[in-house]
């Protein structure tokens, strides 16, 4: 009777599997029809289904990869967020809708997803995608709150946390913003560079406990970027902290000179010279001292005055001090010991160095008394062209030397050159001045008469002084030497000039007003200049106090150049008074001398409300064949400030292509783009990225734009140009894939692959999980043929898997087995086998799992499955019993395990399996539950068991296999007629 049934059992089964081949449902359909590449049909099939209120996976995630496939990933976003709307918060919709708002560049709704997808199930990856996203759509705002949650998270990296806790200390947050360098700090941050340290000190928190706990941080740094560290302190004006921290080095045993020069150098800025000459005395009685260490004790000895100690401390080893010390040694020697020390020095020191130095042989000669040897220097040509390049010391030389004459000409050469005068000279000058003005040589005397007249306040006059003190910018000390002077014409002038230099231009009106009426000629040509130089600051003032000078103004200005006025004072003046006279006066001076009056026209003109002739002297200047940088700069900044961008383009473009001290690409960029000038805008980035040496960020820059002014293909050949030198990881990679969206086209995939293809080992791992992102596990398969590289293989794995290429599985399973692959790999493979039912590849996958790991749950658990399938039931109970013995288990598990117990005649064993089977499917619902309705019936509890099945039949009326299990368990009770209707009843 059992064979007959089990023979009415094969032909309804094989019944069975005819009727659903001949009647496959729609569902199946379009399975079936995207399979063999009928997207038409399928397409037709499914947006049936979503017409007839089908909005489920099902229906809409092939509707969408259609849709996406044919280039719209609008229609497949419009499709996703119907799908969202029926399983709103839905974790797997959010990311598929996220992936076609990045394939449609849809940053605004891209924003939008990620931040629900971070609120919802705050991920690291998400929040990183989310803070990536902020950054290139110029949120920075935004970025705060995600950097915090990335620090709650305990996965903000380095140069996050520099950020977040900058960001924090902008808003005041102090706390907050040392709580986010915390864990930067302390003896964990061994791995954090200098780079990083440094910026973390540029929050500007001024903490003490903060720096000290950033301490440890520098103990794995080099000497030099150690003392680096500490300048970089010292530069944020933490002086002392700066200083702590090299005591700190010295003191723990570091004596690496770059440490102890930082921190001598560091003393002596701070007026601890004490301090730094004890730890150089102490260095020096220890090991001989590095040369310029050497130089900065000598140094400090000669500061000290302790000169015995200087002369000792440079030794006989004179030839590395540089010349201005050794000067000073020979002053040390003469003050020291005389004519014994300096002779003793002047042996000391190299003959070559004496020969190319004769400036300091000299010196020395003097001081040894050498008389002949001096004369001989006097005589030789070699020093008095040394003396012409250090007049003062020279002189110096000819005083003691008793050649008071060519010292004073040389002390007066000294005075003539601009900046303060030499102390030791200020006698010679004295003697100039004398000379000087016997000689009718004022101009000279003035030069150093400033010098004597505090020792001599009688040298000079007071008229004399104050020109002095105005020609040096010292007006308020003009107009105290003045204060007792009579007045006089020319101190009437000066006084004025005084009084303009200080920009008190309301004295200056009130008293050209009130000595215009009875000014002679000469004395209101005077006025007139010092009221033209208050009539660009003060126009209000100038009315009252030169209405009487109009007609001399226009008659000085027609009359002949007169020697030494200044016209253009006149005419600045007329042209404020009455400019349709005095403006082109002006504009003459202006053509002429443009440097001296060109801007003064300038703003004259504007006053005037005259911008077009503004712009077109403007243009005028620019226009000027071999026009100077430094004056073509000066002309198109006025340009820009009269007659803005626009106007200036032409001369931009010429700025650019002639480079100077002023960068005016970012302007010239900028007014193309103000102008509207797209094509011109886009070739002049094009040329600025042409130009070698281009930093990374700058062509990072240029392709934004591009992408802005639609040109994606030159932003994207930019972007690969970056990116060609960086890892898989770095910023260009990323966002060149970012501008690729999750499917790039041929040459995006071509590039990827290059990549893939010349790297190795984990790099290439990274390459390929790139392309398997992008869709390619083809390529991944094929660029990891021949690899031996565990995490290699292990990307070739995935691809596999993903593609259910049984045939490439079995070409990867030696090779994984030979390259150690881990537990997971491992596992994945023997799963992925037995699922496309290659029962003796996963043996071998799972054989080598619980070879490297005899109680792995997982590979005891497959073992067990293929048992069953080959009937060795003994195998199935060793290890399914093995599984369930040691922790919680899925319900097939349980259930195989009962059934072969049963089979053993152990059937009170297997009715605890049985009922763990049951209660591990209702907890998981959804899976494990054509078991669940096997083992109801093997507890007794045949009634559920039918309904259960009956209930899974109605929700999935063209499952095959439950309908055969279905069939059996009715077949077994002897209801043979209801498993036969069952049977050839199936769609």
């Amino acid at each position: 009777m059992r064979a007959n049934i089990l023979l009415l059992a094969l032909l309804v089964l094989g019944s069975l599997a005819l009727s659903v081949l001949l009647l496959p449902g729609r569902d199946e359909r379009a399975a079936m029809a995207l399979r063999t590449g009928d997207t038409e049909d399928a397409k037709a099939l499914l947006e049936t289904a979503l017409a007839r209120g089908e909005v489920t996976p099902a229906v809409v995630g092939p509707l969408a990869d259609i849709a996406l496939a044919e280039g719209e990933p609008e229609r497949a976003a419009t499709l996703m967020e119907q799908l969202l709307a029926r399983h709103p918060g839905s974790l797997e919709v959010l990311d598929r809708l996220s992936a076609l708002y990045r394939a449609a560049r849809d940053y605004g709704a891209l924003r939008h997803v990620l931040e629900e997808l971070a609120a919802l199930d705050p991920t690291e990856p998400r929040l990183r995608e989310l803070l990536e996203l902020y950054g290139f759509r110029g949120l920075v705002a935004e970025r705060l709150p995600v950097l915090q949650r990335l620090a709650a998270l305990g996965v903000a990296q380095a140069d996050e946390r520099v950020e977040l806790s900058e960001r924090l200390a902008v808003g005041g947050d102090k706390p907050g913003a040392l709580a986010a360098l915390a864990p930067l700090t302390g003896p964990t941050c061994t791995e954090v560079d200098a780079a990083t340290l440094a910026a973390a000190l540029a929050v500007e928190l001024r903490d003490g406990p903060a720096l000290e706990g950033l301490v440890p941080c520098l103990q794995h740094l080099g000497p030099a970027e150690y003392a680096g560290v500490a300048d970089q302190v010292a530069e944020r004006g933490w002086r002392d902290e700066a200083l702590s921290l090299l005591v700190r080095a010295a003191g723990s045993g570091n004596d690496d000179p770059r440490v102890l020069r930082s921190l001598v150098q560091m003393e002596m800025a701070a007026g601890r010279g004490e301090w730094a000459l004890g730890r150089l005395r102490d260095r020096a009685r220890r090991v001989a001292l590095e040369p310029d260490l050497r130089v900065l004790y000598v140094d400090l000895l000669l500061n000290a005055g302790r000169f015995d100690e200087a002369l000792t401390a440079a030794g006989n080893d004179l030839d590395f001090h540089p010349d201005w010390q050794l000067r000073r040694l020979a002053e040390a020697a003469e003050q020291a010991g005389g004519t014994p020390r300096v002779w003793e020095l002047r042996d000391a020191i190299p003959v070559e160095r004496l020969g190319d130095n004769p400036l300091l042989a000299l010196r020395l000669a003097l001081g040894a008394g050498d008389k002949a040897g001096a004369d001989a220097l006097f005589a030789d040509p070699r020093t008095r062209q040394a003396g012409l390049a250090v007049p003062g010391d020279y002189a110096a030389l000819l005083w003691r030397g008793g050649r008071l004459e060519e010292a004073a000409t040389q002390a007066l050469a000294r005075l003539e050159q601009p900046g303060e005068v030499p102390a030791d000279a200020l006698a010679l000058a004295g003697l100039a001045v004398e000379g000087f003005l016997a000689a009718g040589k004022p101009d000279r005397a003035e030069q150093v008469a400033n010098r004597l007249a505090a020792r001599y306040p009688d040298a000079v006059g007071a008229s004399l002084r104050a020109r002095i003190a105005l020609t040096r910018g010292r007006p308020a000390e003009a107009l105290a030497l003045l204060a007792g002077a009579a007045e006089t014409p020319d101190t009437l002038a000066l006084k004025l000039d005084a009084l303009v230099a200080l920009d008190r231009d309301a004295e200056v009106a009130t008293l050209v007003a009130g000595r215009l009426p009875a000014a002679e000629a000469g004395e209101r040509r005077r006025l007139a200049n010092s009221l033209g130089a208050v009539a660009l600051r003060r126009p209000e003032l100038v009315p009252a106090a030169a209405k009487a000078l109009v007609p001399d103004l226009s008659a000085w200005l027609s009359a002949p150049a007169l020697a030494g006025e200044p016209r253009g004072g006149w005419a600045v003046l007329l042209a404020r008074l009455e400019p349709a006279n005095g403006l082109p006066w002006l504009a003459r001076l202006a053509n002429a001398e443009p440097q001296a009056y060109g801007e003064t026209y300038l703003s004259l003109l504007k006053a005037d409300g005259r911008g077009a002739e503004a712009t077109r002297y403007l243009a005028a200047r620019l226009s000027v064949p071999r026009l100077p940088v430094d004056q073509r700069d000066r002309w198109l900044s006025l340009l820009l400030d009269t007659a803005g961008p626009e106007a200036a383009l032409p001369y931009l473009a010429q700025a650019v292509e002639r480079p100077g001290a002023v960068d005016w690409t970012p302007v010239h960029e900028e007014a193309l783009a103000g102008a509207g000038k797209s094509d011109l805008l886009r070739q002049a980035l094009l040329k600025r990225a042409a130009k070698p040496g281009q930093e990374p960020d700058t062509l990072r820059g240029i392709s934004f734009r591009l992408l802005e002014l639609g040109d994606k293909s030159a932003a994207e050949a930019l972007f690969k140009r970056v990116a060609t030198t960086e890892p898989p990881d770095g910023p260009a990679v990323s966002q060149l894939r970012y501008l690729w969206g999750p499917r790039p086209g041929p040459a995006g995939m071509a590039w990827l692959r290059e990549r893939a293809a010349k790297a190795k080992g984990a790099e290439k791992a990274a390459w390929l999980r790139h392309l398997a992102d992008a869709g390619d596990d083809g390529a991944v398969l094929a660029l990891a043929q021949g690899e031996r590289d565990a995490v290699v293989l292990d990307q070739a794995l995935d691809a596999a898997l993903r593609r259910g290429d049984g045939e490439a599985l079995e070409a990867l399973a030696p090779k994984l087995l030979a390259a150690n692959a881990g537990p997971e790999s491992l596992r994945r493979l023997g799963q992925a086998a037995e699922g496309l039912g290659r029962d003796a590849l996963a043996s071998k996958a799972y054989a080598a799992l619980l070879t490297r790991k005899p109680d792995d749950r997982d590979g005891l658990a497959g073992r067990g499955r293929l048992a069953w399938r080959s009937g060795d039931y003994g195998a199935v109970r060793r290890d399914m019993g093995a599984v369930v013995a040691t922790g919680p288990s899925d319900a097939e598990n349980h259930y195989l395990y009962a059934e072969t117990l049963r089979m053993a005649g152990r059937d009170a064993d297997a009715l605890p399996h049985y009922r763990a089977a049951i209660t591990q499917a209702d907890r998981t619902p959804g899976q494990g539950q054509i078991v669940r309705a096997q083992a109801l019936h093997r507890v007794g509890r045949t009634g559920e068991a039918l309904d259960a099945f009956a209930a899974l039949l109605r929700r999935e009326p063209g499952n095959k296999a439950l309908r055969a299990d279905y069939a059996g368990l009715l077949m077994e009770l002897g209801r043979l007629g209801e498993a036969r209707v069952l049977l050839e009843g199936a769609p």
